[in-house]
């Protein structure tokens, strides 16, 4: 406390007192009697009136000073509960903007590898299916040498060698015909 606020406080004490006395008692010439020291000491009820409304007055200045600094004190604190929250949402964002580049990475990875499994599919049936004509152009060259170094007669020479042909045509449309779906059953 300072100086002057522990004069004004012994002032308001000793004026309180005085009252509390006046009031006790209604005869003031006892209370002259017994405190003559009283009647010198004359505190008009203005200075009195002044006295309570500085008091009223600084104690609503100390009210209103404290509302203000609760209100900062709780600007404060939306402040900084919207950074966290702003924080907290570029976190999030931040965090899903990962794992669907992740997911699209892992998602590509995939692709990838099925699409080389597939081309390595492709390939190897392809081979096979290189083979299995080059399997019937031999077997069918084969067959067609043998007819034509044989005795038979002619006629029968033309018509074995018509169905080697006709084998030959009706392996290679079947063997053109299949679709990878069928050579592995994915119907």
């Amino acid at each position: 406390m300072s100086d002057e606020n522990k004069k004004l406080n012994d002032y308001l004490k000793q004026v309180k007192k005085v009252n509390r006395e006046i009031e006790a008692t209604t005869d003031s010439r006892e209370i002259a009697k017994e405190n003559p020291a009283f009647l010198t000491q004359s505190v008009s009820e203005d200075e009195i009136q002044k006295e309570r409304q500085g008091f009223f007055d600084r104690r609503e200045m100390s009210k209103e000073k404290s509302k203000q600094e609760l209100e900062k004190a709780r600007t404060i604190f939306r402040t900084q509960l919207n950074l966290l929250k702003h924080r907290a949402d570029a976190a999030e964002r931040e965090s899903a903007n990962f794992w669907n580049a992740k997911s699209a990475e892992v998602a590509e990875t995939i692709k990838t590898y099925v699409q080389s499994s597939m081309r390595a599919i492709e390939n190897n049936r392809m081979q096979a299916k290189n083979e299995a004509f080059m399997d019937a152009y031999k077997y069918s060259k084969e067959s067609l040498d043998k007819v034509c170094n044989s005795d038979l007669p002619e006629q029968f020479k033309e018509d074995l060698i018509q169905k080697i042909h006709d084998e030959l045509e009706s392996t290679i449309q079947r063997l053109s015909d299949e679709s990878m779906a069928e050579g592995y059953k994915l119907k």
